[in-house]
This record gives C-alpha cells, sequence and structure tokens, in this order.
C-alpha cells in the first residue's frame, strides 16, 4: 500500500514537471519584443524554476525512501516464498480429489492472518520463522476442514516433504513411497536380523541398497538393543537410542521391521515436526465459523446421518 502510494505521488510530480516544461515553452514562444525585458516573462521563469527545482527535489526523495521501503518489503521475502510454495501445495490436491479446490481469495485471507498476527519478538529471522510455522498450521486445519479424515495425514505429509525438504536425505522420499524398488533374490541378506520377522526381508533389502548408511548405524546384530521394540505394541514410542539418526529415517525404521504400527509413526514424526497436537483440525464453533467469514463468504453447512445442527443454530 505504501510503494504504491508512494509510486502515485510521483507519477503527479513527473505530470507537475512536464506541465511546467509545457508552459514554459508556451511562454517562450509568445512572448513579443526584448526578451531580457519582458519582466512578466523573467518571473515566470524564475518561479518555473525554483519550483521544478522542487520537484527534482521531491523525486530524488521519494526514489531514496522507495529503496529503503524496497529492502524493508526484502525482509519477508521467505514468508512470502513460503506462502506462494503453500498455495501451489494446496492446489496440487486437485489430483487426489476433484473436490479438493480452494480459491486463491480464502489463501490470501489466511496469508493476511498470519501476516498481521502480534508476534512479540525484535529479532527479524525468529518472527519470520513463527509467521511461517503459524501460516504452515493455519493453512493444514483450514484445508483440513474439507479433506477427508483419510486424507489429512497425507496433506501434512506432503506439506512437510515440501516445505521441510531438509529433514529427507537423498532417495528417503523414494523408499517410502515406493518409487525405488529392491533387487529380486530369495536369499536371506546379509546382516539380517534374528529377531526380526522373515516377511520383512524385502523391505530390509531395499534398505540395505539404498540408504547402507542408515542400515550400518543402527547395530541391528544386537538383539537385546532392539528387543522392546521388536515387542512392543508400540513400536514407534520404543525405539532404542539411535545417535545420528533423523525423525524421518526412525519412520523407515517402523516401515521396513514393524509396518503395523506405521501410521501412529507418521502421525507423530507429523505432529512432532509442526510442534501441533494433532494433524486433524480442532473443533469449530459456529461463533468461530461466524468471525472468519465475510460479507462475500457464504456458509455451508453439511451435516451427517443423525447430525441436528439445529439447536445451536437457534441458540447462536
Amino acid at each position: 500500500k505504501a510503494k504504491g502510494e508512494m509510486l502515485r505521488k510521483e507519477e503527479d510530480f513527473k505530470v507537475q514537471l512536464a506541465s511546467l516544461e509545457k508552459e514554459l515553452l508556451n511562454a517562450l514562444a509568445t512572448a513579443e519584443g526584448n526578451l531580457l525585458e519582458n519582466t512578466i516573462l523573467i518571473e515566470s521563469l524564475s518561479k518555473t524554476k525554483i519550483k521544478a527545482a522542487e520537484i527534482e527535489d521531491a523525486l530524488k526523495l521519494s526514489a531514496e525512501a522507495s529503496i529503503q521501503l524496497d529492502q524493508q518489503r526484502e525482509v519477508y521475502r521467505p514468508f512470502a516464498k513460503t506462502g506462494s510454495k503453500l498455495f501451489f501445495i494446496v492446489k496440487t490436491l486437485q489430483s487426489i480429489c476433484h473436490m479438493y479446490q480452494f480459491s486463491l481469495n480464502s489463501f490470501i485471507a489466511l496469508f493476511k492472518k498470519s501476516l498481521s498476527k502480534d508476534i512479540n519478538t525484535r529479532n527479524i529471522d525468529e518472527r519470520l520463522s513463527m509467521l511461517c510455522s503459524d501460516l504452515e498450521v493455519g493453512v493444514l486445519y483450514f484445508m483440513g476442514r474439507a479433506l477427508f479424515k483419510k486424507d489429512r495425514l497425507m496433506f501434512s505429509l506432503h506439506l512437510i516433504h515440501l516445505l521441510h525438504s531438509d529433514h529427507f536425505q537423498p532417495k528417503e522420499w523414494e523408499i517410502f513411497t515406493g518409487s525405488v524398488v529392491s533387487t529380486v533374490s530369495d536369499s536371506v541378506p546379509r546382516g539380517y536380523p534374528s529377531w526380526a520377522p522373515s516377511e520383512r526381508q524385502t523391505a530390509y533389502r531395499l534398505l540395505t541398497e539404498n540408504v547402507p548408511h542408515l542400515i550400518h548405524a543402527l547395530e541391528l546384530e544386537n538383539g537385546s538393543k532392539w528387543y522392546k521394540f521388536s515387542t512392543s505394541l508400540e513400536a514407534e514410542k520404543d525405539l532404542p537410542i539411535l545417535k545420528g539418526v533423523s525423525p524421518f529415517q526412525k519412520v523407515l525404521i517402523i516401515q521396513c521391521f514393524r509396518p503395523d504400527r506405521l501410521l501412529s509413526a507418521l502421525v507423530q514424526f507429523s505432529t512432532d515436526l509442526l510442534r501441533i497436537s494433532s494433524v486433524s483440525p480442532p473443533p469449530l464453533s459456529l461463533d468461530t465459523f461466524y468471525k472468519e467469514s465475510t460479507g462475500k463468504t457464504p456458509l455451508l453447512l453439511v451435516s451427517s446421518p443423525g447430525a441436528d445442527p439445529s439447536k445451536e443454530l437457534q441458540e447462536y
């Protein structure tokens, strides 16, 4: 807004300068007699010169202010990039389900809402980090209201993978999604732990062939170290202490040896990284919906069989 106002003033100054030049040329063209004795023309020239100098000074000040404003705006470039990435992540949801369509206006409203939040810190890097985190969670929950429950975890993982790529080493995401496969062999893979189920040999071979450094760091031959994990009802919470192993690598370990606990491990991974309690949006009241809406935003209430929102509507 400030940039637009500044540009408007610059254009006004330029128009005034052009107008003064035109008036000066017109006065010179219509002047009669000796120009040096034409006091009216000389006074007009003097006024024009003074006004032109004032406008030139104003334009210089405006240019300097514009540079400072651009520098201030550039500080928020990382936040803008995060917003841009998030929007296109949301747009890809259409490939999952045709109903998952969200307008640019609704996304901009979320962006402005995060930007306007009062964050009590003077450190700009810390402020940007908090703004980006707030926007991520805001988008996750806002879009999550319109997603089927089975797709909410998928969306959170997709969001994390594209916005926090530093948490994934080469080939790890491909292993997780099944984009790479292991070689076919009937023999037991070298180093396959005795405590692991025999049906997980193919998954183990996939890790050894693509991320051998991870396998070497696990000490899988130490049966006592992995006993609790192999027998636990909540294996994702009973992983042994693993130095140098990232959170997503722990997910790959669960996927390899305890796929029955993979869903819980993915939920834990997502909530820990995004610093939230659940990937599902919190319950909302009519009051919250109303405060979020505008005169241009319709509210559509879809009830399921057995649900009767009429009482809540009447009380509200």
